[in-house]
Protein backbone atom coordinates (compact mmCIF):
# COMPACT_ATOMS: atom_id res chain seq x y z
CA UNK A 1 0.00 0.00 0.00
CA UNK A 2 1.36 3.25 -1.03
CA UNK A 3 0.74 6.50 1.62
CA UNK A 4 0.29 9.31 -0.07
CA UNK A 5 3.04 12.36 0.03
CA UNK A 6 2.28 14.89 3.14
CA UNK A 7 0.74 17.69 2.42
CA UNK A 8 2.89 21.00 3.35
CA UNK A 9 1.76 23.30 6.62
CA UNK A 10 -0.79 25.85 5.28
CA UNK A 11 0.54 28.85 3.38
CA UNK A 12 4.05 26.91 2.95
CA UNK A 13 3.10 25.48 -0.65
CA UNK A 14 5.94 26.40 -2.94
CA UNK A 15 3.76 28.49 -5.68
CA UNK A 16 1.83 29.67 -3.17
CA UNK A 17 3.02 33.65 -3.69
CA UNK A 18 3.97 32.75 -7.30
CA UNK A 19 0.27 31.53 -8.12
CA UNK A 20 -1.71 33.67 -6.07
CA UNK A 21 0.30 37.03 -6.48
CA UNK A 22 3.09 36.93 -9.21
CA UNK A 23 1.30 35.47 -11.95
CA UNK A 24 -1.98 37.24 -11.52
CA UNK A 25 -0.19 40.73 -11.24
CA UNK A 26 1.86 40.09 -14.61
CA UNK A 27 -1.47 39.59 -15.95
CA UNK A 28 -2.79 42.67 -15.06
CA UNK A 29 0.25 44.34 -15.99
CA UNK A 30 0.21 43.35 -19.54
CA UNK A 31 -3.73 43.81 -20.02
CA UNK A 32 -3.31 47.19 -18.39
CA UNK A 33 -0.30 48.23 -20.76
CA UNK A 34 -2.29 47.13 -23.93
CA UNK A 35 -5.37 49.70 -23.16
CA UNK A 36 -3.29 53.32 -21.76
CA UNK A 37 -2.81 51.64 -18.44
CA UNK A 38 -6.75 51.36 -18.04
CA UNK A 39 -6.46 50.48 -14.12
CA UNK A 40 -9.71 48.37 -14.36
CA UNK A 41 -9.10 46.51 -16.88
CA UNK A 42 -5.84 45.66 -14.67
CA UNK A 43 -8.01 44.90 -11.92
CA UNK A 44 -10.42 42.59 -13.93
CA UNK A 45 -7.55 41.14 -15.66
CA UNK A 46 -5.53 40.40 -12.09
CA UNK A 47 -9.08 39.10 -10.55
CA UNK A 48 -9.79 36.61 -13.45
CA UNK A 49 -6.28 35.65 -13.47
CA UNK A 50 -5.92 34.32 -9.72
CA UNK A 51 -9.26 33.00 -9.81
CA UNK A 52 -8.38 30.63 -12.56
CA UNK A 53 -5.56 29.39 -11.59
CA UNK A 54 -7.27 28.86 -8.10
CA UNK A 55 -10.58 27.15 -9.66
CA UNK A 56 -7.99 24.22 -10.46
CA UNK A 57 -8.68 23.45 -6.65
CA UNK A 58 -12.29 21.87 -7.83
CA UNK A 59 -10.85 19.15 -9.78
CA UNK A 60 -7.62 18.71 -8.42
CA UNK A 61 -7.77 19.52 -4.83
CA UNK A 62 -4.54 18.08 -3.16
CA UNK A 63 -2.65 18.76 -6.39
CA UNK A 64 -3.49 22.38 -5.72
CA UNK A 65 -3.26 21.85 -1.85
CA UNK A 66 0.02 20.03 -2.23
CA UNK A 67 1.62 23.19 -4.80
CA UNK A 68 -0.30 26.06 -3.62
CA UNK A 69 -2.12 26.65 -0.13
CA UNK A 70 -1.14 23.75 1.79
CA UNK A 71 -3.06 22.26 4.56
CA UNK A 72 -5.45 24.30 5.64
CA UNK A 73 -7.21 21.94 7.57
CA UNK A 74 -10.57 21.90 5.10
CA UNK A 75 -12.27 18.56 4.17
CA UNK A 76 -11.56 18.50 0.28
CA UNK A 77 -15.38 18.67 -0.57
CA UNK A 78 -14.39 22.39 0.67
CA UNK A 79 -11.73 23.03 -2.08
CA UNK A 80 -14.03 21.62 -4.56
CA UNK A 81 -17.28 23.98 -3.35
CA UNK A 82 -14.40 26.90 -3.71
CA UNK A 83 -13.15 26.12 -7.03
CA UNK A 84 -16.88 25.90 -8.36
CA UNK A 85 -17.48 29.43 -7.12
CA UNK A 86 -14.41 30.42 -8.65
CA UNK A 87 -15.47 29.31 -12.11
CA UNK A 88 -18.55 31.30 -11.02
CA UNK A 89 -16.53 34.31 -10.42
CA UNK A 90 -14.63 34.28 -13.72
CA UNK A 91 -17.53 33.49 -16.00
CA UNK A 92 -19.62 35.87 -14.40
CA UNK A 93 -16.46 38.95 -14.64
CA UNK A 94 -16.48 37.73 -18.17
CA UNK A 95 -19.92 38.42 -18.90
CA UNK A 96 -19.70 42.03 -17.56
CA UNK A 97 -21.85 40.88 -14.41
CA UNK A 98 -19.08 42.69 -11.70
CA UNK A 99 -21.69 43.15 -8.69
CA UNK A 100 -22.72 39.30 -8.34
CA UNK A 101 -19.09 38.31 -8.65
CA UNK A 102 -17.94 41.03 -6.28
CA UNK A 103 -20.33 40.08 -3.53
CA UNK A 104 -19.23 36.06 -4.17
CA UNK A 105 -15.57 37.40 -4.21
CA UNK A 106 -16.07 39.22 -1.05
CA UNK A 107 -17.86 36.02 0.71
CA UNK A 108 -14.52 33.58 -0.22
CA UNK A 109 -12.22 36.66 1.16
CA UNK A 110 -14.42 36.34 4.78
CA UNK A 111 -13.91 32.88 4.74
CA UNK A 112 -9.89 33.79 4.28
CA UNK A 113 -9.60 36.03 6.26
CA UNK A 114 -10.92 33.57 9.28
CA UNK A 115 -8.51 30.93 8.02
CA UNK A 116 -5.37 32.85 7.95
CA UNK A 117 -5.78 35.47 10.82
CA UNK A 118 -7.83 33.60 13.14
CA UNK A 119 -6.98 29.72 12.56
CA UNK A 120 -3.86 29.77 11.40
CA UNK A 121 -2.90 32.83 12.91
CA UNK A 122 -0.31 33.55 9.97
CA UNK A 123 -1.11 37.13 8.49
CA UNK A 124 1.35 37.04 5.65
CA UNK A 125 -0.85 34.52 3.77
CA UNK A 126 -3.45 36.66 3.88
CA UNK A 127 -1.70 39.29 1.53
CA UNK A 128 -3.06 37.48 -1.69
CA UNK A 129 -6.55 38.01 -0.46
CA UNK A 130 -6.41 41.53 0.44
CA UNK A 131 -4.89 42.50 -2.53
CA UNK A 132 -8.15 40.22 -4.08
CA UNK A 133 -10.38 42.81 -2.05
CA UNK A 134 -8.31 45.61 -3.44
CA UNK A 135 -8.68 44.83 -7.04
CA UNK A 136 -12.37 44.39 -6.51
CA UNK A 137 -12.60 47.66 -5.05
CA UNK A 138 -10.83 49.16 -8.22
CA UNK A 139 -13.16 47.16 -10.85
CA UNK A 140 -16.75 47.87 -8.97
CA UNK A 141 -18.69 48.84 -6.40
CA UNK A 142 -20.85 47.03 -3.96
CA UNK A 143 -23.35 48.48 -1.36
CA UNK A 144 -22.01 47.92 1.83
CA UNK A 145 -24.46 46.26 3.70
CA UNK A 146 -24.68 43.19 0.55
CA UNK A 147 -21.01 43.10 1.18
CA UNK A 148 -20.23 43.11 4.99
CA UNK A 149 -23.07 40.52 4.71
CA UNK A 150 -21.35 38.43 2.45
CA UNK A 151 -17.51 39.09 4.15
CA UNK A 152 -19.07 37.94 7.31
CA UNK A 153 -20.80 34.62 6.20
CA UNK A 154 -17.71 33.44 4.87
CA UNK A 155 -15.87 34.46 7.65
CA UNK A 156 -19.00 32.11 10.05
CA UNK A 157 -18.84 29.71 7.63
CA UNK A 158 -15.11 28.89 7.83
CA UNK A 159 -15.23 29.09 11.64
CA UNK A 160 -17.84 26.56 11.98
CA UNK A 161 -15.76 24.51 9.14
CA UNK A 162 -12.63 25.01 11.13
CA UNK A 163 -14.65 24.11 15.02
CA UNK A 164 -13.12 21.37 15.74
CA UNK A 165 -9.42 21.98 15.47
CA UNK A 166 -9.65 26.00 17.15
CA UNK A 167 -8.76 24.84 20.69
CA UNK A 168 -5.47 26.88 21.38
CA UNK A 169 -2.51 25.63 19.22
CA UNK A 170 0.93 26.72 18.96
CA UNK A 171 2.36 28.47 15.58
CA UNK A 172 5.19 26.75 14.52
CA UNK A 173 8.12 28.51 15.12
CA UNK A 174 6.94 30.93 18.26
CA UNK A 175 6.12 29.60 21.73
CA UNK A 176 3.02 30.86 22.68
CA UNK A 177 -1.09 29.83 22.16
CA UNK A 178 -2.83 32.79 19.79
CA UNK A 179 -5.39 33.55 22.29
CA UNK A 180 -9.31 33.90 20.94
CA UNK A 181 -8.65 37.72 21.41
CA UNK A 182 -5.65 38.29 19.25
CA UNK A 183 -7.84 36.44 16.70
CA UNK A 184 -10.46 38.58 17.11
CA UNK A 185 -8.38 41.55 16.44
CA UNK A 186 -6.91 39.80 13.44
CA UNK A 187 -10.13 39.42 11.77
CA UNK A 188 -11.29 43.04 12.66
CA UNK A 189 -7.97 44.76 11.08
CA UNK A 190 -9.20 42.19 7.83
CA UNK A 191 -12.59 43.56 7.70
CA UNK A 192 -11.65 46.92 8.16
CA UNK A 193 -9.78 45.77 4.68
CA UNK A 194 -13.11 44.39 3.13
CA UNK A 195 -15.41 46.74 4.04
CA UNK A 196 -13.07 49.52 2.01
CA UNK A 197 -13.46 47.12 -1.26
CA UNK A 198 -17.79 47.26 -0.17
CA UNK A 199 -18.43 50.85 -1.26
CA UNK A 200 -15.64 53.33 -2.45
CA UNK A 201 -16.27 56.46 -1.44
CA UNK A 202 -18.88 56.07 1.09
CA UNK A 203 -17.70 54.39 4.14
CA UNK A 204 -14.87 56.42 5.29
CA UNK A 205 -15.57 56.91 9.17
CA UNK A 206 -15.60 60.16 10.39
CA UNK A 207 -14.02 61.42 13.60
CA UNK A 208 -15.90 64.46 14.64
CA UNK A 209 -18.81 64.49 16.96
CA UNK A 210 -21.89 64.13 15.59
CA UNK A 211 -20.64 61.92 12.56
CA UNK A 212 -21.87 58.95 10.85
CA UNK A 213 -20.63 55.59 12.81
CA UNK A 214 -20.94 52.54 10.58
CA UNK A 215 -20.45 49.87 13.33
CA UNK A 216 -23.54 51.19 14.57
CA UNK A 217 -25.08 51.12 11.89
CA UNK A 218 -25.11 47.68 11.04
CA UNK A 219 -27.77 46.35 13.05
CA UNK A 220 -29.88 49.20 12.89
CA UNK A 221 -33.13 49.40 11.55
CA UNK A 222 -33.95 51.43 8.15
CA UNK A 223 -33.17 55.41 8.99
CA UNK A 224 -34.01 58.36 6.76
CA UNK A 225 -30.76 60.52 6.58
CA UNK A 226 -33.78 63.33 5.55
CA UNK A 227 -35.29 62.70 8.89
CA UNK A 228 -32.27 61.84 10.98
CA UNK A 229 -30.67 64.82 13.20
CA UNK A 230 -27.47 62.95 13.05
CA UNK A 231 -27.19 63.24 9.64
CA UNK A 232 -27.87 67.49 9.63
CA UNK A 233 -25.83 67.68 12.60
CA UNK A 234 -23.09 65.54 10.89
CA UNK A 235 -23.54 67.36 7.97
CA UNK A 236 -23.33 70.87 9.05
CA UNK A 237 -20.31 69.97 10.89
CA UNK A 238 -18.56 69.08 7.91
CA UNK A 239 -19.72 72.21 6.06
CA UNK A 240 -18.94 74.34 8.07
CA UNK A 241 -15.46 72.88 9.88
CA UNK A 242 -12.95 75.74 10.02
CA UNK A 243 -15.28 78.72 10.60
CA UNK A 244 -16.50 78.95 7.03
CA UNK A 245 -18.61 82.03 6.63
CA UNK A 246 -22.60 81.52 6.92
CA UNK A 247 -24.31 80.00 4.00
CA UNK A 248 -27.95 81.36 4.00
CA UNK A 249 -29.31 79.37 0.86
CA UNK A 250 -27.88 76.13 1.34
CA UNK A 251 -29.14 76.96 5.09
CA UNK A 252 -32.48 77.12 3.19
CA UNK A 253 -32.27 74.15 1.15
CA UNK A 254 -31.40 71.73 4.29
CA UNK A 255 -34.84 73.41 5.93
CA UNK A 256 -36.54 72.65 2.30
CA UNK A 257 -34.89 68.74 2.51
CA UNK A 258 -36.32 68.63 6.29
CA UNK A 259 -39.95 69.45 5.72
CA UNK A 260 -42.50 66.34 6.00
CA UNK A 261 -44.67 66.06 2.57
CA UNK A 262 -45.09 64.57 -0.53
CA UNK A 263 -42.37 63.40 -2.59
CA UNK A 264 -42.67 65.38 -5.53
CA UNK A 265 -43.22 68.70 -5.13
CA UNK A 266 -44.41 71.73 -7.57
CA UNK A 267 -42.63 75.31 -7.33
CA UNK A 268 -44.59 77.95 -8.66
CA UNK A 269 -41.72 77.94 -11.90
CA UNK A 270 -43.34 74.88 -13.22
CA UNK A 271 -40.52 73.00 -11.99
CA UNK A 272 -41.22 69.78 -10.36
CA UNK A 273 -38.92 68.70 -7.65
CA UNK A 274 -37.81 65.96 -5.21
CA UNK A 275 -37.94 66.89 -1.47
CA UNK A 276 -33.96 67.65 -1.37
CA UNK A 277 -34.35 68.86 -4.72
CA UNK A 278 -35.69 72.41 -4.04
CA UNK A 279 -31.99 74.83 -4.10
CA UNK A 280 -33.46 78.49 -3.54
CA UNK A 281 -32.93 81.12 -5.51
CA UNK A 282 -31.32 79.88 -8.63
CA UNK A 283 -32.51 81.66 -12.11
CA UNK A 284 -35.14 78.88 -13.56
CA UNK A 285 -35.76 78.24 -17.34
CA UNK A 286 -36.21 74.92 -18.95
CA UNK A 287 -33.90 75.71 -22.14
CA UNK A 288 -31.03 78.47 -21.51
CA UNK A 289 -31.13 80.96 -24.37
CA UNK A 290 -27.18 81.91 -23.67
CA UNK A 291 -24.28 78.70 -23.36
CA UNK A 292 -21.58 79.02 -21.76
CA UNK A 293 -18.29 78.92 -23.63
CA UNK A 294 -17.52 75.40 -22.68
CA UNK A 295 -20.83 74.31 -24.89
CA UNK A 296 -18.88 75.67 -27.97
CA UNK A 297 -15.97 73.73 -27.28
CA UNK A 298 -18.09 70.25 -26.66
CA UNK A 299 -19.60 70.88 -29.53
CA UNK A 300 -16.46 71.74 -31.80
CA UNK A 301 -14.92 68.12 -30.52
CA UNK A 302 -18.52 66.62 -31.44
CA UNK A 303 -17.28 64.22 -33.88
CA UNK A 304 -14.60 63.13 -31.71
CA UNK A 305 -16.55 62.65 -29.38
CA UNK A 306 -18.64 60.27 -31.41
CA UNK A 307 -15.74 58.15 -32.55
CA UNK A 308 -14.30 57.52 -29.51
CA UNK A 309 -17.71 56.21 -28.24
CA UNK A 310 -18.15 54.05 -31.36
CA UNK A 311 -14.53 52.79 -31.11
CA UNK A 312 -15.17 51.43 -27.12
CA UNK A 313 -19.11 49.93 -28.69
CA UNK A 314 -17.31 47.98 -31.22
CA UNK A 315 -14.56 46.88 -28.81
CA UNK A 316 -16.28 43.95 -26.91
CA UNK A 317 -13.53 42.80 -24.67
CA UNK A 318 -13.11 46.71 -23.63
CA UNK A 319 -16.56 47.06 -23.01
CA UNK A 320 -16.75 43.61 -20.74
CA UNK A 321 -14.10 44.81 -18.94
CA UNK A 322 -15.24 48.17 -18.19
CA UNK A 323 -18.55 46.80 -16.73
CA UNK A 324 -20.30 49.20 -18.88
CA UNK A 325 -23.02 48.51 -21.24
CA UNK A 326 -25.85 50.50 -22.44
CA UNK A 327 -28.29 50.65 -19.19
CA UNK A 328 -31.65 49.57 -20.80
CA UNK A 329 -34.78 51.67 -18.91
CA UNK A 330 -32.26 52.43 -16.05
CA UNK A 331 -35.25 55.38 -15.47
CA UNK A 332 -38.09 54.67 -12.95
CA UNK A 333 -37.57 50.70 -13.10
CA UNK A 334 -37.79 50.35 -16.71
CA UNK A 335 -41.37 50.96 -16.43
CA UNK A 336 -43.34 51.34 -19.87
CA UNK A 337 -42.48 54.35 -22.24
CA UNK A 338 -38.80 54.88 -19.74
CA UNK A 339 -37.29 51.77 -21.71
CA UNK A 340 -37.17 53.50 -24.74
CA UNK A 341 -34.06 55.96 -23.34
CA UNK A 342 -30.72 54.20 -22.75
CA UNK A 343 -27.79 55.09 -20.84
CA UNK A 344 -23.83 54.28 -20.99
CA UNK A 345 -22.18 55.83 -17.79
CA UNK A 346 -18.73 57.37 -18.72
CA UNK A 347 -18.60 58.76 -15.16
CA UNK A 348 -20.78 59.55 -11.86
CA UNK A 349 -20.42 62.06 -9.14
CA UNK A 350 -19.57 59.14 -6.99
CA UNK A 351 -17.15 56.94 -9.48
CA UNK A 352 -14.64 57.50 -12.40
CA UNK A 353 -14.11 54.14 -12.91
CA UNK A 354 -15.14 54.03 -16.60
CA UNK A 355 -13.34 57.70 -17.07
CA UNK A 356 -10.01 55.85 -18.69
CA UNK A 357 -11.87 54.08 -21.81
CA UNK A 358 -12.74 58.20 -23.05
CA UNK A 359 -9.33 59.32 -22.76
CA UNK A 360 -10.46 61.97 -25.40
CA UNK A 361 -13.95 63.14 -23.78
CA UNK A 362 -12.26 63.30 -20.40
CA UNK A 363 -9.62 65.12 -21.16
CA UNK A 364 -11.47 67.82 -23.52
CA UNK A 365 -14.43 68.22 -20.47
CA UNK A 366 -11.25 68.69 -17.77
CA UNK A 367 -9.20 71.29 -20.77
CA UNK A 368 -12.72 73.02 -20.93
CA UNK A 369 -13.25 73.22 -17.34
CA UNK A 370 -17.04 72.18 -17.62
CA UNK A 371 -18.48 71.98 -13.97
CA UNK A 372 -19.52 68.39 -14.03
CA UNK A 373 -19.49 66.11 -10.60
CA UNK A 374 -23.26 66.50 -9.44
CA UNK A 375 -24.53 64.01 -11.54
CA UNK A 376 -23.46 61.91 -14.47
CA UNK A 377 -21.51 61.83 -17.53
CA UNK A 378 -22.88 59.94 -19.87
CA UNK A 379 -24.17 58.80 -23.68
CA UNK A 380 -27.78 58.41 -24.03
CA UNK A 381 -29.54 56.88 -27.10
CA UNK A 382 -33.95 57.81 -27.61
CA UNK A 383 -35.07 54.46 -29.84
CA UNK A 384 -36.09 55.11 -32.83
CA UNK A 385 -39.93 56.12 -33.35
CA UNK A 386 -40.43 56.62 -29.27
CA UNK A 387 -40.58 58.89 -26.49
CA UNK A 388 -40.56 59.14 -22.90
CA UNK A 389 -43.83 59.37 -20.03
CA UNK A 390 -43.51 63.36 -18.95
CA UNK A 391 -41.18 63.78 -15.83
CA UNK A 392 -38.65 65.65 -14.32
CA UNK A 393 -35.24 64.98 -12.73
CA UNK A 394 -36.19 66.47 -9.63
CA UNK A 395 -32.97 68.63 -8.56
CA UNK A 396 -33.06 72.65 -9.08
CA UNK A 397 -29.53 72.70 -8.24
CA UNK A 398 -28.32 70.39 -11.38
CA UNK A 399 -28.16 71.42 -15.25
CA UNK A 400 -27.61 68.82 -17.84
CA UNK A 401 -25.77 69.82 -21.46
CA UNK A 402 -26.93 67.94 -24.07
CA UNK A 403 -24.44 67.34 -27.16
CA UNK A 404 -26.32 65.64 -30.26
CA UNK A 405 -23.91 63.00 -31.46
CA UNK A 406 -23.70 61.66 -35.45
CA UNK A 407 -23.24 57.89 -34.76
CA UNK A 408 -24.08 54.73 -36.18
CA UNK A 409 -23.46 51.72 -34.68
CA UNK A 410 -24.28 47.91 -35.35
CA UNK A 411 -26.77 47.92 -31.95
CA UNK A 412 -28.84 50.57 -33.75
CA UNK A 413 -31.83 47.67 -34.84
CA UNK A 414 -34.04 48.20 -31.75
CA UNK A 415 -36.55 45.94 -30.58
CA UNK A 416 -39.91 45.30 -31.22
CA UNK A 417 -42.04 47.20 -28.82
CA UNK A 418 -44.34 45.13 -26.20
CA UNK A 419 -47.83 45.58 -25.64
CA UNK A 420 -47.44 47.78 -22.63
CA UNK A 421 -45.14 50.14 -24.94
CA UNK A 422 -48.00 50.12 -27.88
CA UNK A 423 -50.33 50.67 -24.90
CA UNK A 424 -47.86 53.53 -23.83
CA UNK A 425 -47.83 54.81 -27.66
CA UNK A 426 -51.72 54.89 -27.82
CA UNK A 427 -52.17 56.80 -24.78
CA UNK A 428 -49.27 59.83 -25.06
CA UNK A 429 -51.05 63.02 -24.53
CA UNK A 430 -48.80 65.35 -25.90
CA UNK A 431 -48.46 66.70 -29.72
CA UNK A 432 -44.57 66.22 -30.27
CA UNK A 433 -42.49 68.17 -32.66
CA UNK A 434 -43.35 66.19 -36.59
CA UNK A 435 -39.77 65.43 -37.09
CA UNK A 436 -36.05 65.04 -35.86
CA UNK A 437 -35.31 63.94 -32.00
CA UNK A 438 -34.59 66.11 -28.44
CA UNK A 439 -36.52 66.80 -25.72
CA UNK A 440 -39.65 68.49 -24.93
CA UNK A 441 -40.95 70.34 -21.58
CA UNK A 442 -44.43 70.34 -20.99
CA UNK A 443 -46.41 72.15 -18.18
CA UNK A 444 -47.80 69.57 -15.55
CA UNK A 445 -51.39 70.58 -13.80
CA UNK A 446 -49.52 68.63 -10.61
CA UNK A 447 -46.76 66.85 -9.83
CA UNK A 448 -47.63 63.60 -10.77
CA UNK A 449 -50.32 64.74 -12.94
CA UNK A 450 -51.10 64.08 -16.98
CA UNK A 451 -49.35 67.11 -19.12
CA UNK A 452 -51.68 69.74 -19.95
CA UNK A 453 -51.84 72.57 -22.74
CA UNK A 454 -49.24 72.77 -25.41
CA UNK A 455 -45.51 72.09 -25.31
CA UNK A 456 -43.59 74.73 -23.36
CA UNK A 457 -40.08 74.78 -25.15
CA UNK A 458 -37.89 72.60 -27.55
CA UNK A 459 -34.72 71.40 -27.50
CA UNK A 460 -33.71 69.76 -30.50
CA UNK A 461 -31.06 67.00 -31.05
CA UNK A 462 -31.47 66.06 -34.57
CA UNK A 463 -33.08 67.04 -37.70
CA UNK A 464 -35.46 64.98 -39.56
CA UNK A 465 -32.20 63.84 -41.58
CA UNK A 466 -30.66 62.75 -38.95
CA UNK A 467 -27.71 65.43 -38.62
CA UNK A 468 -26.80 66.64 -35.19
CA UNK A 469 -28.14 70.35 -34.02
CA UNK A 470 -26.13 73.26 -31.75
CA UNK A 471 -25.82 71.65 -27.90
CA UNK A 472 -28.29 73.17 -25.35
CA UNK A 473 -28.57 73.92 -21.87
CA UNK A 474 -31.19 72.66 -19.99
CA UNK A 475 -33.11 72.51 -16.76
CA UNK A 476 -34.78 68.85 -16.71
CA UNK A 477 -36.52 69.88 -13.15
CA UNK A 478 -38.66 70.95 -15.26
CA UNK A 479 -41.52 68.18 -16.66
CA UNK A 480 -40.33 66.65 -19.94
CA UNK A 481 -40.21 64.04 -22.79
CA UNK A 482 -37.40 62.85 -24.86
CA UNK A 483 -38.26 61.71 -28.20
CA UNK A 484 -37.15 60.49 -31.72
CA UNK A 485 -39.58 60.83 -34.44
CA UNK A 486 -37.18 58.49 -37.03
CA UNK A 487 -37.74 55.21 -37.85
CA UNK A 488 -34.71 53.99 -39.14
CA UNK A 489 -31.93 55.03 -36.53
CA UNK A 490 -31.52 56.02 -32.98
CA UNK A 491 -30.55 59.29 -31.91
CA UNK A 492 -26.96 59.48 -29.79
CA UNK A 493 -26.29 62.05 -27.42
CA UNK A 494 -23.47 63.55 -25.06
CA UNK A 495 -25.31 63.69 -21.47
CA UNK A 496 -23.22 66.07 -18.53
CA UNK A 497 -24.70 66.98 -15.99
CA UNK A 498 -22.95 70.37 -14.59
CA UNK A 499 -23.75 72.74 -11.02
CA UNK A 500 -25.83 75.29 -11.58
CA UNK A 501 -24.06 78.71 -12.43
CA UNK A 502 -25.91 80.57 -9.90
CA UNK A 503 -24.03 78.70 -7.48
CA UNK A 504 -20.85 79.73 -6.08
CA UNK A 505 -17.73 77.42 -5.06
CA UNK A 506 -18.47 76.89 -1.32
CA UNK A 507 -22.24 76.33 -2.19
CA UNK A 508 -21.10 74.00 -4.76
CA UNK A 509 -18.66 71.89 -2.14
CA UNK A 510 -21.58 71.88 0.43
CA UNK A 511 -23.98 70.22 -2.09
CA UNK A 512 -21.13 67.88 -3.00
CA UNK A 513 -21.29 66.81 0.57
CA UNK A 514 -24.65 66.65 1.27
CA UNK A 515 -24.65 63.98 -1.94
CA UNK A 516 -21.74 62.34 -0.41
CA UNK A 517 -22.97 61.65 3.49
CA UNK A 518 -26.57 60.67 2.11
CA UNK A 519 -24.94 58.02 -0.08
CA UNK A 520 -23.26 56.80 2.29
CA UNK A 521 -25.96 56.80 4.68
CA UNK A 522 -28.41 55.43 2.18
CA UNK A 523 -25.43 52.32 2.18
CA UNK A 524 -25.30 52.50 5.89
CA UNK A 525 -29.20 52.21 6.19
CA UNK A 526 -30.38 50.40 2.72
CA UNK A 527 -34.24 50.58 2.37
CA UNK A 528 -36.37 47.53 3.06
CA UNK A 529 -35.83 45.26 0.64
CA UNK A 530 -32.54 46.16 -1.10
Amino acid sequence: MVRSKPLPRAGDGPLFFVALVLIPAFSATIAASQADWNLVLACEAYLVTVFSLAAVQGVAPRAYLRLVEGDLGHPLWVHRGAGLAEVCIVALRLRGATAPAAVLTVGLMGGAAWTWLAHHQRPSRFVPAALVLLATLGAASVPAYAGLAAYASGAASARLILRPRTAPRRRQGRGRAATPAAARRLVAAATLVGASALAPGTTKRPTRRGAIRPAAAVATPRRDALDDADFWRGLREAVYDGQQAPLPRFDEFCANCREQGPALRKLASGQVVARDGHYPGLAAHPVWDAPPKWLFGLRLQGPQIADEMSEVLFERARLRAEGGAWRDGFLYGGAAGYRNFELFEVRTAASARRAASFPATTALLDSLQVPDGPRIVGFGRQRPDSALPVHSDKATYVLTAHVPLDLLHEDDAAPAPDAEELAFRRDFKLDLPSDGAGLAFADLDDALAEPVGGLRAVAQWHDATGRPLPPTLVDTSFPHTAYNRRADRHAYVLLVDVWHPDLSEEERRALALFQARKLGWSALYPAPGL
